[in-house]
């Protein structure tokens, strides 16, 4: 996870060096002509040509603040001199405008600050969002291909706008790149369980955004083939899903999952929801499928048994 830019130091350093000069202006005291009068070698001219500039100089505000920084300097120099010959006036004069330069380099500071930063989200924030849901418009389209590794080919506008990841961090990522981590790792499998029979059972996945914040999803997909048969791209529709289904029946089971798989491993987790879907007398599919259309996981009762569907969807 990346660290988020904080110029908040640097700027309390700009501060300082116009106030120091102002202070100069009705007092007796000595400027250090270093900290003060120097470009290149004071404290805040050393961070901002052998830091600031060689790491953020790409970026806008930077480049105008090289020329602020270098006008702030020469206007103290200017206040200096004028000093010097006890022309107090037009050192005040100077520092007018001495003052206005101060405030465009923090106001351009905040903004590159602004601008470094966006799409990160740092640890404390992430984990601050982590049981904030992600609210989902109605109207949006959120798909992805994959190809037939998994590997994602296409991406949705409305997938990025949503979880605020750019089509530069997305494509060429596994699907389940940004699943969230307390999801069971058997259920991510049951998505692709039926390729080598050129089927997609429907899956419900908890994705989490750059920000940390989650939003659960039905997955759908269809698969298209190449000439020769073989998978060419797998298009995934990611529908919305009664958030009272997550609460009664999906949390439940994948917590329970989850915990299996850190505790013990995956094939006990595998063991434990093909157990499950026995009782309730379904396959995956149907026990996705019946949540989805009823809301309802009770057992169903049929003469055409589906153990034969269970077991082969857990064959991975």
């Amino acid at each position: 996870m990346k660290e988020k830019i904080n110029f908040d130091q640097q700027i309390k350093i700009y501060k300082s060096v116009v106030d120091t000069i102002k202070n100069n202006l009705t007092e007796d005291s000595s400027l250090d002509q270093t900290t003060i009068l120097s470009a290149t070698d004071s404290e805040i001219g050393v961070w901002f040509y052998k830091t600031c500039k060689l790491k953020y100089g790409h970026v806008d505000e930077i480049k105008i603040l090289q020329i602020k920084h270098l006008k702030l300097h020469k206007i103290a120099t200017e206040i200096h001199s004028a000093k010097l010959k006890n022309n107090l006036m037009l050192a005040n004069e100077y520092y007018e405008d001495l003052a206005k330069t101060g405030l465009e380099i923090n106001k351009l500071l905040l903004k590159a600050q602004q601008t470094l930063n966006q799409g990160i989200i740092d640890e404390k924030e992430y984990n601050r969002n982590l049981n904030t849901p992600l609210i989902r418009q109605k109207n949006q389209t959120i798909s992805l291909d994959i190809d037939s590794n998994g590997t994602i080919v296409m991406i949705s506008d409305d997938f990025l706008s949503l979880t605020g990841y750019s089509n530069k961090d997305v494509m060429g990522q596994k699907f389940t790149f940004n699943q969230s981590t307390d999801m069971p790792n058997i259920v991510s499998k049951y998505l692709l369980a039926g390729l080598k029979d050129m089927q997609i059972a429907p899956s419900i996945i908890k994705f989490r955004a750059v920000s940390g914040k989650f939003f659960w999803t039905l997955i759908t997909g269809r698969i298209f083939e190449k000439e020769d048969g073989a998978i060419d791209i797998i298009s995934f529709t990611l529908s919305i899903i009664d958030q009272q289904i997550i609460d009664d029946h999906i949390e439940p089971l994948y917590t329970k999952l989850k915990q299996i798989e850190d505790q013990i491993d995956i094939d006990s987790s595998k063991r434990y929801f093909a157990s499950y879907l026995k009782e309730k007398n379904r396959s995956y599919e149907d026990f996705v499928n019946n949540l989805v259309a009823t809301g309802k996981n009770d057992k169903f009762y049929s003469k055409k048994g589906v153990f034969g569907a269970t077991l082969k969807l857990f064959n991975l």
